[in-house]
């Protein structure tokens, strides 16, 4: 992972995203491949977006290595029942694409700083699984990115998701 400076240019990680109309995923491997083993995952869900690929991803790890995958949710504080209820749809959904025999646990949470308390929480995972902010607007920085500052600070290994709507794809073929 390059560390970025407010004056750098961008990035070939970057373009690359801004650009690509394909699924990408982006590794932030912090130890040897050869001892990458990880025993627990945490899968941080915030949204619909990329959610398919980052459960395809955590259970094809998981199956392999025998691991336990953690759905990391998070609730503002004072949340609002609608809030809670849709973070419940989101677990929900989660498991159902799950589809696997990996075990897991739901770990949801009051929190007022996701990405801290990602990095926080990232010192018992083996590996935590993020899917990259949507775009708000082109040419960011990497670290302008919620996903990318956290793999870069994280105490584990970091695989960001990047996953590209059907329809998007569709329309890119024509």
């Amino acid at each position: 992972f390059p560390r970025l400076h407010k004056n750098d240019e961008p990035s070939v990680t970057g373009a690359v995203l801004h650009s690509t109309h394909i699924d990408t995923l982006i590794l932030n491997l912090k130890t040897t491949t050869e001892h990458f083993i990880p025993q627990k995952i945490g899968v941080y869900i915030q949204d619909n977006n990329s959610l398919h690929l980052m459960m395809m991803c955590a259970a094809a790890i998981a199956e392999k290595h025998q691991a336990r995958i953690v759905l990391l949710g998070f609730l503002p504080e004072n949340y609002s029942k609608r809030k809670k209820s849709s973070m419940d749809k989101l677990v929900l959904k989660s498991l159902q694409i799950l589809n696997s025999m990996a075990l897991y646990d739901i770990s949801l949470s009051v929190c007022a700083d996701p990405e801290q308390e990602l990095i926080h929480l990232s010192t018992g995972f083996d590996l935590i699984i993020l899917g990259k902010d949507p775009e708000k607007r082109k040419n960011r920085t990497l670290e302008e990115y919620f996903s990318f500052r956290v793999a870069d600070r994280s105490k584990c290994s970091a695989l960001i998701v990047n996953s590209i709507p059907p329809i998007k794809k569709f329309v890119q073929r024509l």
